[in-house]
């Protein structure tokens, strides 16, 4: 089969599909807001979509120096202010007692700190950061200089130690959703009803098993684990995930998991067959204050899964699809098993009715976006 384009697809599964704007943050992306230039400012992390702070407890240079790192800024010289010297911020405070030795790459991940959201602090307590008025060149490496902020401005590229220009014949949007995401400020398309697991209140693409998230009305939340929740849903989960099914579900409280902060989105949960691709196929309530008050109430009561860890496509079938290459089950380059192998689509007349008909195929009501990737 010959492979003449990719072509990205992300879906909605809504009957009326939901318009969901772009500029979601990333998880674990920083910026530096309320300096006099993008080079300083009050630390700000994105965790579940929002933009939140950092307290300043033990914090050090060395924590300054990553930030400024992950930024793209040099680090020579990178240090950090205190007693929310760039003004106190809104929203969750995320992280505390970060500690790093300084050689790392992202703070979220490779330094250590408390669990996310536990914290003894206020927001007067709100880090700053100050890094050099530079980029780090090392080949390959990214920057926007002179926009208004640290997300926007002309792209330069680091080639041979220098700092040159992009050319813009053929540039799309998708070229700019990877320069976002090189430069930790992900733009990424999720649609209604996409799901992800996660652990210890952090979301993993690579986990098949923990708490149960969906994305709902531009927002993420849980699942109850009601009188609905229970083998079909669970294995209806899996399946969107892309493995064969569930191995066992629960509810949080009853798991190693760990405690999701999230409120819950669904209620009353029914799949009438276990066997569907997609748990926007099934029946469900959006929850509100007057639902079951033990979900609204307690993270203890929202649903988990663990899916047997082999692929659906491990066993496939002449005309069997998938999505892959992307964050999420619900989007990602399309490919198609024939002949033996898996293989990519020529985009020669693909259109709207190809991407709704591929994503009923999967169990989705609609297409969300299509695109040809060259």
């Amino acid at each position: 089969m010959s492979v003449l384009l990719r072509i990205l697809i992300a879906v909605t599964f809504s009957s009326s599909v939901i318009k969901q704007a772009l500029g979601d943050c990333g998880l674990g992306a920083l910026q530096l807001v309320n300096g006099s230039s993008m080079f300083e400012g009050r630390v700000e992390i994105c965790y579940n979509n929002t933009w939140g702070t950092i307290c300043d407890d033990n914090w050090s240079n060395a924590n300054a120096q990553v930030v400024c790192r992950q930024l793209g800024f040099s680090t020579i010289g990178a240090h950090y202010r205190s007693n929310a010297y760039y003004g106190q911020g809104n929203g969750s405070i995320v992280l505390d007692d970060v500690r790093c030795d300084g050689t790392e790459a992202l703070l979220i991940l490779q330094c250590s700190h408390s669990n996310l959201l536990t914290h003894n602090c206020g927001h007067h307590d709100d880090v700053g950061v100050v890094c050099p008025s530079t980029h780090n060149c090392t080949h390959g490496s990214i920057r926007l200089v002179e926009g208004s902020s640290i997300s926007s401005g002309r792209l330069e590229i680091c080639i041979d130690n220098e700092w040159g220009t992009v050319c813009d014949n053929g540039w799309t949007n998708i070229n700019a959703q990877v320069v976002c995401k090189q430069l930790g400020q992900n733009r990424l398309i999720r649609s209604p009803g996409t799901v992800i697991l996660s652990r210890n209140n952090l979301e993993l693409t690579t986990y098949s098993s923990g708490v149960v998230r969906v994305y709902y009305s531009r927002s993420w939340g849980n699942i109850c684990d009601d009188s609905f929740y229970g083998s079909a849903e669970a294995n209806v989960i899996c399946h969107q995930l892309g493995y064969t099914g569930a191995s066992s579900y629960s509810r949080a409280g009853l798991t190693a998991y760990g405690t999701d902060q999230l409120p819950v989105m669904w209620d009353q949960v029914s799949c009438s067959d276990s066997n569907y691709l997609s748990i926007a196929q099934c029946s469900y309530s959006i929850a509100t204050t007057n639902s079951n008050s033990a979900c609204v109430n307690s993270n203890s009561n929202d649903a988990t899964v663990s899916c047997y860890t082999t692929r659906i496509w491990n066993a496939p079938f002449p005309g069997m699809i998938r999505l892959q290459g992307a964050t999420f089950s619900s989007q990602g380059r399309v490919e198609i098993y024939c002949n033996g192998e898996w293989g990519t689509l020529c985009n020669a007349g693909f259109d709207s009715l190809s991407a709704s008909t591929l994503c009923r195929q999967l169990g989705y009501d609609n297409y969300y976006i299509y695109n040809h990737l060259e």
